[in-house]
């Protein structure tokens, strides 16, 4: 970094870059350093007449580097170096207005800015304030409280009274010191059935039922497939097959949520299962691998499945065994960017039936292609 720092190398760093490494020479105490990369950022600089921020050039739907994340070391270092700098206002606005509710786009760079922000409040002495404030809507006051500096304070307002229509919520607040608010609303809305969705990723399930038959060729029993119509038996076997489509680009930190019905319960060894037309998750060969997924994690109540890359459609599968007698309810499967959540995709839910014995099993017909 000092070599960069007495050459002309910054001028091919990355905005995120020299954030940091205008940070690291303030943590050397090396000021003058440090500012020869703060100076190259400012001459980065988007900036308007409210705003500035970084470009990172990174892509989208990647985990760092992105303009949200450089801009906020970048409003670090130049707190760090001058609280006084007529930038950092600017920056701060676009901050702000970056804000998706109470976080940014990732818990890793609303930790940046959050990182920034303590140290602005610290030397700008923002943390010393007294308010009282008062919540009222359509006229009637549902809140009055004193908030002061120091302290993490939040009031709960009850909204179950909301007329037909327009409502008006107003925030009335006196005292001393700089105080930031946001407000955020939280609802449930009930339905019988979830709706599938899709926000550029399409999640899709189906359930197959498995018959045992013995192979004389290979002397040994292989499951075959069929479609999942009407009940199972205790003790049948189901396979569970889940395809995530990504549908933009190349997605990475992919977190997929599969819900499990009650009654059932996940095999999770199931190398011993040789299922007709399915290449073993192992391989046939023990050490062998030919899924996408870099874990699995199984739970009483769901499966959990992590991708650090995708950027193809992928099919996974993963086996029941029916334990428990009754009708059942397999939420849908959702699939969703961990650092960018509003990238998902919902599959259908799914009714279950577990009899203790079929008397009359229907046929089965053959194996299907994905319900959409």
């Amino acid at each position: 970094i000092y070599s960069l720092a007495e050459s002309d190398g910054i001028a091919g760093m990355s905005p995120y870059g020299l954030a940091l490494s205008a940070l690291a020479f303030m943590e050397l105490d090396r000021r003058t350093e440090a500012k020869l990369f703060a100076d190259e950022l400012k001459n980065r600089v988007t900036e308007r007449d409210q705003v500035a921020y970084w470009e990172s050039g990174a892509e989208r739907y990647r985990w760092n580097d992105d303009r949200i994340e450089a801009t906020a070391f970048a409003l670090e270092a130049l707190v760090r170096l001058n609280p006084e700098d007529v930038m950092i206002p600017k920056v701060v606005n676009w901050l702000l207005l970056e804000r998706q509710g109470a976080r940014w786009v990732s818990t890793k760079d609303t930790a940046a800015v959050i990182k920034a922000s303590l140290k602005l409040a610290e030397v700008s002495d923002e943390a010393n304030y007294d308010y009282q404030i008062a919540v009222t809507m359509n006229g009637e006051t549902l809140a009055s409280e004193r908030v002061q500096g120091q302290q993490n304070e939040s009031i709960d307002i009850d909204l179950t009274n909301l007329i037909t229509g327009q409502n008006e919520l107003s925030l009335d607040i006196t005292g001393e010191g700089k105080l930031y608010a946001s407000a955020n609303v939280h609802f449930v809305a009930e339905r019988d059935f979830i709706e599938a969705e899709s926000e550029h990723m399409i999640v899709q399930r189906r359930y197959e039922v498995l018959k045992a038959v013995f192979d004389e060729e290979e002397e040994r029993i292989v499951y075959e497939r069929s479609r999942l119509r009407g009940d199972v038996a205790v003790g049948d076997y189901v396979l569970v097959t889940i395809k995530i489509d990504p549908k933009d680009s190349d997605y990475r930190y992919v977190m997929v949520n599969e819900p499990l019905a009650a009654g059932f319960r996940v095999i999770e060894n199931d190398q011993g299962f040789r299922i007709a037309g399915l290449q073993s998750r192992y391989g046939y060969d023990y050490y062998g691998w030919n899924y996408w997924y870099d874990g699995r994690d199984v739970r009483d109540e769901r499966v959990d499945y992590y991708f650090s890359y995708l950027g193809n459609p992928v099919s996974f599968t993963y086996l029941l065994r029916a334990e428990t007698p009754g009708d059942f309810t397999a939420l849908p499967t959702q699939a969703w960017l961990m650092y960018e959540p509003d990238v998902r995709g919902i599959g259908n839910e799914k009714s279950l039936g577990v009899v203790e014995e079929l008397i009359n099993p229907s046929e089965q017909a053959s194996i299907p292609q994905f319900n959409n």
